[in-house]
């Protein structure tokens, strides 16, 4: 429904966002979120008003609030919303959320782009209110990275956002994203390309299948013992491997 860039469809999403009720989903509630991406351009100030409380309550889930987050962020929100979501990082006690916003603060706040210049240089002056994320880059948290290359001469120039959402019940992404955007003559064309991937309930799949196949009656933690000594024979090693598969 928000895909179709309908402003009526707003209210429907708005119901999605937010039922907090176990029946509906966290995979759900972030797919509704980031279905407003076409309106955002529409309505920003709506799509604030909605997300931003999201964001902000700490009893919602990481991923929700992420989502939240990150929506917020593209609709290139005033001074007072982003020093309010900067602050919020000295009290933020999920550390992926906090390495999210940070994140994506700072690598948008260094963007070469001249159409988010003025966005970059706001996000610049918030993160003066926010607290330093050192582990912010870090593969284990979640993140949102911006990255640009521009040339004032020809006028030219991309973008690259890339997602990683990170639970810290799994180990598997919830959530990957690859945006582009292209830049040229003074024209700025946003999602040029992009994909996205995302999963709920892979690894407990994943464990189903490794015990059908009695993959759990390998002693794990004697083969990585015996690698960490360092095998005189990889392929014996393998073969040995395969053998206690097989049997």
């Amino acid at each position: 429904v928000g895909n179709m860039g309908l402003p009526k469809a707003v209210h429907q999403l708005q119901q999605i966002i937010r039922q907090e009720n176990e029946q509906t989903s966290q995979m759900i509630r972030s797919e509704a979120i980031m279905a407003l991406r076409q309106l955002r351009e529409v309505l920003p100030h709506k799509i604030q008003q909605i997300l931003l409380p999201i964001f902000m309550n700490k009893q919602e889930s990481n991923e929700v609030r992420m989502a939240a987050a990150y929506q917020v962020f593209q609709t290139q929100p005033t001074r007072p919303v982003l020093d309010q979501m900067a602050r919020s990082l000295f009290s933020e006690r999920s550390q992926q959320v906090a390495s999210f916003v940070y994140s994506y603060m700072r690598t948008v706040s260094n963007s070469s782009n001249p159409c988010e210049k003025n966005f970059a240089k706001d996000l610049k002056l918030a993160l003066r209110h926010g607290r330093q994320i050192g582990a912010a880059f870090l593969p284990q948290f979640s993140k949102a990275v911006h990255a640009s290359a521009h040339s004032q001469t020809f006028r030219l120039g991309g973008d690259a956002e890339f997602i990683s959402v990170i639970s810290n019940r799994t180990v598997l992404p919830r959530f990957i994203a690859l945006d582009l955007h292209a830049n040229a003559a003074g024209f700025w064309s946003k999602y040029l390309a992009g994909i996205s991937i995302a999963q709920e309930n892979v690894e407990s799949l994943i464990t189903r299948f490794m015990r059908r196949t009695e993959f759990d009656d390998i002693n794990l933690e004697d083969i990585l013992a015996r690698n960490s000594r360092g095998a005189q024979n990889p392929v014996m090693e393998l073969k040995k491997i395969w053998d206690q598969l097989s049997t």
